[in-house]
């Protein structure tokens, strides 16, 4: 399901986001970007944080576009069916 959102909501991780993070990542470790990229390159994380990344954007898209309504308070066993 998660596949097909991001494909219909044509959410894509470009080259640019994946230096954003690096970047980030970098300065909490005290370490230069193109280090860290090196690592991550010698670690084959970079598919990993592409994925990262995609999920990310996915999730505040669909924060987005999406209207949250509040509804009944209901206790969870009354949700489950479980207090019949």
């Amino acid at each position: 399901v998660r596949e097909k959102l991001i494909e219909t909501s044509k959410i894509e991780i470009d080259e640019k986001d994946i230096d954003s993070y690096l970047s980030d990542q970098a300065k909490t470790r005290d370490v230069t970007q193109k280090e860290l990229r090196e690592q991550y390159e010698r670690e084959n994380l970079l598919d990993y944080v592409r994925s990262e990344l995609r999920n990310e954007k996915l999730y505040d898209y669909l924060i987005e576009e999406n209207e949250i309504k509040t509804g009944k308070k209901t206790t969870y066993m009354d949700l489950m069916q479980l207090n019949q």
